[in-house]
């Protein structure tokens, strides 16, 4: 099993309504979460932040480079 490193400070995340619906009816379709690789809530925030922060660290790169 796969050993994960959490941070000792959790973040809170507020979610609009309409996100925690869509949420719970995607987490009723197992075959859907299994394909993904979604086991939790956390999971599918974690999945989309990591994307965002890897954009972002590419962004910095492309600006110091052309700088």
């Amino acid at each position: 099993m796969k050993i994960r490193k959490y941070s000792v400070n959790p973040r809170q995340v507020r979610l609009f309504e309409i996100q925690e619906d869509t949420l719970d009816r995607m987490f009723r379709d197992e075959t859907y979460c299994r394909k993904k690789g979604f086991g939790s809530v956390a999971d599918v925030i974690r999945i989309a932040l990591t994307k965002h922060l890897r954009e972002y660290e590419e962004y910095e790169f492309r600006k110091s480079v052309s700088s």
